[in-house]
């Protein structure tokens, strides 16, 4: 008979869960970058964003590019956000849909010559 604190089929109960880790956010969102074909290079504090494509028709040499760092944000109770370079916040660590948008929207953004 199951204990009334586990589901049918469980294998035991759920274990607590522990704060996710920055790196390990921006491996998960350098996952989501991959499936909209934008190359990622990770370090231990950030993800550097490009889209190969531009490299074809770049011709000025410089690729346009994302730097995003993820951080505790204190105006919201010390959740993981993700961050541009220059500390603007792009999502919270769990809307990646949200934060690949405004990766994607900043890379565009410095394909039109507009620096964000």
């Amino acid at each position: 008979m199951n204990d009334r604190n586990e589901g049918a089929g469980s294998t035991g109960p759920v274990p607590e869960s522990r704060p996710a880790r920055p790196s390990e956010r921006l491996s998960a969102l350098k996952e989501h970058l991959l499936a909209h074909k934008l190359f990622t290079e990770l370090s231990d504090t950030s993800a550097l964003v490009t889209d190969p494509q531009d490299e074809l028709w770049s011709g000025s040499g410089e690729v346009p590019s994302v730097r995003v760092v993820c951080r505790e944000r204190p105006t919201d109770g010390d959740e993981l956000w993700f961050f541009d370079a220059d500390g603007t916040p792009l999502a919270p660590h769990d809307q990646m849909f949200n934060a690949v948008t405004e990766i994607k929207g900043r890379l565009a953004a410095q394909r039109d010559g507009d620096r964000r």
